[in-house]
């Protein structure tokens, strides 16, 4: 049947009958209801969107990609890419590059946004069905070129594969505090990078020393010649790098369980974790149809599970904040939980602030100062025998995101000003430090207003300021594509109305049923 009650036309008699088949299955499926299939359209929209600006990206800083040699699959994966992003691969400069991520981020907020709201807009659940059906066919692209991103990772296991210096320090400090060490006092960022087979440009740069008068980033030659000037010197604390240990204790603490149970690729821990958040939204989801759209949305992640190979370290913290937002109503295993997540990674304070919205709206002011306790105890516990043993070191490394004079990078408004001939200027410091945190305040204070009816946006609003800050990087935002599929395919379905296959079986005498 058609949306108006008509019958839904048959495919053209020219196709092909393999071809038609699918076509008529396509359209003659069932997405749960208008506001299901409207959730399910938005998510593979936000997906579509963030995949895109991490392809756009790719294709212009490495286009001789590491596939396996495969004819047919290297046909199929050109052809993809022509038919996802037609063009992409001439735009003319990286200031058209960046301008086009940073577009694109912005779409897969708002899809994902609207998605995670406990209500859909009208028109959306009005035009449920072709939209749910044009997100199938995205899907169905958006899986090959997820295949094309994960194929290299099973080659590049066990290898020094690491492609960022976030998971390369991790596995250094993890391996020290192995050793009985403090891994902020005896942490040495060249020794780390040099052992573990990574070059100068995989290094985080400071506008110091002699970076100081380089404005945007320096580049791979002149970061080269500092990080091989600082092997041979055996600086451990050279001014021009982030050279101390960047992140709280759990962020080691959590990966040593697993080196010590000899899981030495840490890329494969940090691929569990997302594993693991994706299982909570296919287990958790109330309905046939909602589990089996929240396995296609996972399956059809091509800007996160492409990551894997080089190694993700968000994907503990969100984990974490995952658990700690599912078991809101269970004070201490909520608490517990959030406490682990914002030891773990500053990424993690940000949604702390709505976590706490959130439990004081719903739950109290007393309850919020209750959690806040047990958070800070939890914080406490995890960071104190690091911090007193070597105060500095630790204050140095934790609060070294927010002080030190990084250069500006990102996908976000700094991406506007950071891409060469025919970017805006890049603003001052303070300039987008005041914009971060007034963003910040915004999304908080407008959370405020909605969390009770519309739980879950916390979960989207929470990482929005960065795309104003002086440091925005892309991979800030990937842990939204898998976050938000939680309030949109668990949070807001009523099995009563979600799943009408299951509905009219129920229905079904066991006589009919058998004939």
């Amino acid at each position: 049947m058609s949306d108006d009650g008509g019958v839904t036309p048959l495919p053209s008699s020219s196709l092909p009958v393999p071809l038609k088949r699918l076509l008529a299955k396509v359209l003659s499926l069932k997405f749960g209801g208008p506001e299901l299939g409207a959730r399910f359209a938005l998510l593979i929209f936000g997906l579509t969107a963030i995949t895109a600006a991490r392809t756009v990206t790719f294709i212009y800083s490495v286009p001789d990609r590491s596939l396996p040699q495969i004819a047919p699959l290297l046909w199929v994966f050109h052809l993809a890419d022509m038919i996802f992003l037609p063009g992409a691969n001439r735009l003319p400069t990286l200031s058209a590059v960046q301008l086009v991520q940073f577009i694109a981020i912005l779409a897969a907020l708002f899809f994902f946004f609207l998605a995670a709201r406990s209500t859909v807009p009208a028109i959306l659940k009005r035009w449920h069905r072709p939209l749910a059906r044009f997100a199938v066919v995205l899907a169905g692209l958006l899986c090959v070129l997820n295949l094309q991103g994960i194929l290299p990772y099973p080659i590049a296991i066990g290898s020094q594969h690491y492609g960022n210096d976030a998971i390369t320090v991790t596995s250094c400090a993890t391996d020290a505090f192995l050793r009985n060490e403090n891994p902020y006092s005896q942490f040495n960022v060249i020794t780390c990078l040099h052992d573990n087979g990574q070059q100068g440009s995989k290094t985080t740069p400071l506008q110091a020393g002699a970076f100081k008068h380089i404005s945007t980033y320096p580049t791979k030659v002149q970061l080269q010649q500092l990080y091989l000037q600082a092997w041979q010197n055996h600086w451990k604390h050279p001014a021009e790098f982030e050279s101390n240990y960047s992140y709280p204790a759990v962020s080691f603490l959590v990966p040593a369980i697993f080196v010590a149970l000899h899981v030495h690729d840490l890329s494969l821990v940090y691929l569990l974790f997302y594993l693991a958040l994706a299982g909570i939204v296919v287990w958790r989801a109330p309905t046939r149809i909602a589990r089996r759209m929240a396995a296609i949305a996972i399956s059809a992640n091509a800007a996160l599970w492409p990551t894997m190979v080089s190694g993700a370290t968000d994907a503990l913290y969100s984990l974490l904040v995952l658990v700690a937002w599912v078991t809101r109503e269970k004070r201490w295993t909520s608490a517990l939980v959030m406490g682990l997540a914002v030891a773990s990674r500053q990424q993690a304070w940000f949604f702390l602030l709505f976590y706490v919205v959130l439990i004081w709206r719903t739950e109290g002011r007393r309850e919020m100062w209750l959690r806040i306790g047990i958070i800070t105890g939890v914080f406490a516990v995890t960071n104190l025998p690091f911090f007193l043993e070597a105060p500095g070191p630790w204050l140095a490394g934790v609060l070294g995101p927010i002080r030190d004079p990084m250069f500006p990078r990102g996908t976000g408004l700094i991406a506007l000003s950071t891409g060469g001939l025919g970017s805006l200027p890049v603003g001052p410091r303070w300039l987008y430090s005041v914009l971060e945190f007034g963003a910040l305040a915004a999304a908080v204070a407008y959370y405020w207003r909605i969390c009770k009816k519309h739980p879950g946006t916390g979960l989207v609003l929470a990482p929005v300021a960065l795309l104003l800050a002086y440091r925005s990087l892309y991979s800030y935002f990937l842990p939204i594509s898998l976050l938000a599929l939680y309030p949109a395919l668990v949070d807001y379905i009523r099995p009563e109305e979600a799943d009408p296959v299951s509905d009219r079986s129920a229905q079904t005498s066991p006589s009919e049923a058998a004939a």
